[in-house]
């Protein structure tokens, strides 16, 4: 098991605000050390301070605990529900670094994925690409591995639009839309 700190424990060594996503380090006791000096340095150090501020590579918020490193937004969901999450828990506007309790849902490992950006292509949208052969813009979807061509459109605005609507069909709230300018 992953994470195998008890949530009661966690709301020992931590204060979470869930409307701003902060993490605090609660000043620890000398009981949860070895000797009292390693408390006094400890709470020196980290106490009333803030947790979860080194970003790893994929941009999430992690800490180390009793030397295991662990994600802001699995403890948050741990620390208000009293539970580990079952699997993923979804960053809903997609900002990894953004742990408010509003932002994080769970989520399958799938409906996770949904709601991820697109890699960098030929277009600023999600799901768009420009067709070279034709001269046109096209828009694709991706569901369980695989690939549906949407059509092709003259205007990239118009094929990230066809792409919004098949994903909000097909992936309801875990779909990330293209903004695209409507007026």
């Amino acid at each position: 098991m992953r994470d195998n700190i008890p949530p009661s424990v966690l709301r020992e060594l931590l204060k979470y605000d869930p409307e701003t996503g902060v993490f605090t380090w609660v000043v620890r006791p000398e009981s949860r050390f070895l000797h009292p000096k390693q408390a006094k340095v400890w709470n020196k150090k980290y106490g009333n301070k803030r947790a979860f501020q080194h970003v790893n590579a994929r941009g999430y918020l992690v800490s180390k605990i009793y030397g295991k490193a662990y994600q802001a937004h699995r403890v948050a969901w741990a620390i208000t529900y009293g539970k580990w999450p079952a699997d993923c828990i979804d960053h809903i506007n997609g900002d990894p670094s953004d742990n408010r309790l509003g932002n994080l849902r769970e989520a399958t490992v799938r409906q996770n994925s949904l709601n991820s950006r697109s890699p960098r292509g030929t277009s600023k949208y999600k799901g768009v690409f420009w067709l070279s052969s034709g001269q046109k813009w096209a828009a694709a979807i991706k569901v369980h591995g695989k690939q549906t061509r949407l059509g092709s459109f003259q205007d990239e605005d118009d094929a990230a639009r066809s792409y919004n609507q098949a994903a909000s069909k097909l992936f309801g709230d875990f779909a990330w839309l293209n903004e695209v300018n409507d007026g």
